[in-house]
């Protein structure tokens, strides 16, 4: 008993572990949306959002999109680790990505302006699920795309974020203006998906011949196109139990007394070195 227990952590393990960045597969879908995207980055000043649900592959597309236009803009991707984030979060990512110098925030404005000596677009990716306060980024990314319209330089900020979260930001009337490009994050194929479970399934050797490829493409064709949809469909085809749990919002909880308070946690600030995504290994 103990010993199943074992495989079964080891084998939920894999299928549910993000694929190393030289076994991301290539969405076929993805590439018309990264390319548009692109040619936006190269000259306008803009709010570009791609939004899908939780598990679609979101992360995974800001990364190939960073790599993408890495050949002709300053790239830069922050992603929150809360959904509570205190006013200028995002000036502040911007201002660690110029400077280690943390005691020269308040000269910000200037050394983004100089930036226009590059001569190079500037892509801001911001993966960010989900924020609690939309209207105060929204209000945020007014400001820096204004900034950058008074320093000459080319601004593109590339929003990932879920369904529900681009509804928020895009009632915003600070930001509608500068809305140039929304989309849907394309699904993986049927194809696409039986690929990827097939390379997790080759990886253990529990898993390994545990479906067949006509069991894999038919849970594929049931996944809607959502990875993390077909490895749950996987788990339940071999046995494999995965909790689910609805966690519900703790942005505020009842004290004793039954007065809302905020949660400690949200009220925390993020140390913004933890926003920049870790630089990939270059081989």
């Amino acid at each position: 008993m103990m010993n199943k227990k074992i495989v079964d952590s080891a084998a939920i393990g894999i299928l549910f572990s993000r694929p190393a960045i030289t076994e991301e597969l290539e969405i076929a879908a993805w590439k018309a949306v990264r390319d548009d995207i692109l040619e936006i980055t190269k000259s306008a000043n803009a709010v570009i959002c791609i939004h899908a649900e939780a598990g679609a592959g979101k992360t995974t597309f800001i990364r190939q999109l960073a790599t993408a236009g890495a050949d002709f803009a300053d790239v830069l991707v922050l992603n929150p680790t809360a959904p509570a984030m205190h006013a200028g979060w995002i000036s502040q990512g911007l201002s660690q990505w110029l400077t280690r110098d943390s005691a020269n925030n308040r000269q910000f404005q200037l050394r983004f302006s100089g930036l226009k000596d590059t001569e190079r677009s500037i892509l801001l990716c911001l993966d960010v699920s989900e924020i609690a306060d939309p209207g105060q980024m929204a209000g945020e990314l007014s400001a820096l795309l204004n900034l950058a319209d008074a320093s000459g330089i080319k601004l593109s900020i590339v929003i990932s974020c879920t369904d529900s979260l681009w509804q928020s930001l895009s009632n915003c009337q600070s930001i509608e203006s500068r809305i140039l490009y929304v989309k849907a994050l394309p699904s993986f194929s049927d194809q696409e998906l039986a690929e990827q479970i097939n390379r997790k399934l080759l990886k253990h050797p529990s898993l390994r011949g545990a479906l067949d490829a006509s069991q894999v493409l038919n849970l594929a064709k049931n996944a809607a196109g959502s990875p993390m949809r077909m490895t749950r469909l996987v788990c339940a085809q071999l046995g494999i139990e995965i909790p689910t749990t609805n966690v519900k919002s703790k942005k505020q909880e009842k004290n004793s007394s039954g007065k809302k308070t905020k949660n400690q946690q949200d009220q925390m600030a993020i140390p913004f070195d933890d926003l920049l995504a870790p630089e990939s290994s270059k081989g």
